[in-house]
């Protein structure tokens, strides 16, 4: 495993992402893996992609969460929202690192969240096996299960997804 060596590099990596040009997909392979990856991936110890977009836009929009103007600094008002509930999460693990910040997504070119909340919620949503990690990519798979408790929480932006 990989570690990098703090945020602010994680954050470096993610802008040259933003700005490095596409590849060419050569194969229906590499095709159904870029659009696995624009779902939903690992970013670093976080959820990545427009699910992940979407989570953090449902938790804004529901007032759980409220982010600077600058889309970098996010503050948790409360852990009372329906989707934390859900996941078990009513509390942070203590560490170092911000609770919350916004990473730019890549594919989005939106921020999802980051931070020891990011982290957790990864954690819960693939222990509670709403997200299944796959083989040999940063690709997750949403579960029916997932998907269900998802839309119940009205924070699937778009229900549609790669199927595997």
């Amino acid at each position: 495993m990989h570690v990098l060596a703090s945020g602010d590099v994680a954050a470096a990596v993610e802008a040259l992402g933003c700005i490095a040009p596409l590849l060419p997909v050569e194969s229906l392979n590499q095709a159904r893996t870029g659009s696995k990856l624009q779902f939903a991936r690992a970013c670093y110890s976080h959820l990545g992609g427009s699910l992940a977009v979407g989570i953090t836009r449902g938790l804004l929009n529901d007032g759980a969460i409220v982010m600077a103007a600058d889309q970098r600094g996010i503050e948790l008002l409360t852990f009372d929202h329906q989707l934390l509930r859900g996941l078990g999460i009513d509390s942070l693990a203590a560490g170092s690192g911000p609770v919350a910040w916004g990473c730019l997504d890549w594919t989005e070119q939106q921020p999802h969240l980051a931070g020891r909340l990011g982290t957790a919620i990864l954690t819960a949503l693939l222990s509670k096996g709403w997200l299944l990690r796959r083989r040999n990519d940063r690709a997750l798979d949403l579960t029916e299960e997932g998907k269900n408790r998802l839309q119940r929480c009205r924070l699937m932006v778009n229900t549609l997804h790669p199927t595997s």
